[in-house]
């Protein structure tokens, strides 16, 4: 007789359980799909931040600081390393490097 209490006690547990687990999952979905959209955003904003600062380097014809960049694109210089710090990744521009100056940018190609 006790154990049917205890069985019955158990189900209705793992039904409060799994309840919870298919609310947490598709709130996990959701924010999967929140996180999706904001970094869709980011690389749009990236690309024309990109964009921008590539074509004020090329037109530059010389290698210049990222302070020197940012005003040419009239952004942020923080903003414009971080970008082109993401454009040297992706192999679009280099960074030379010398010592007690501040690094310059140039097209990779």
């Amino acid at each position: 007789m006790g154990g049917h209490v205890i069985l019955r006690g158990l189900v209705a547990k793992r039904l409060e359980l799994l309840a919870a687990l298919e609310r947490h999952e598709s709130t996990a979905t959701a924010l999967a799909d929140d996180l999706a959209h904001v970094d869709a955003t980011i690389l749009l904003f990236v690309a024309g931040l990109s964009r921008t600062l590539f074509r004020a380097l090329r037109m530059a014809g010389k290698p210049l600081s990222t302070e020197e960049l940012a005003a040419l694109a009239k952004i942020n210089p923080k903003r414009a390393g971080w970008v082109l710090r993401y454009m040297g990744e992706c192999g679009l521009v280099r960074a030379e490097h010398s010592p007690g100056r501040p690094a310059t940018w140039h097209t990779a190609y």
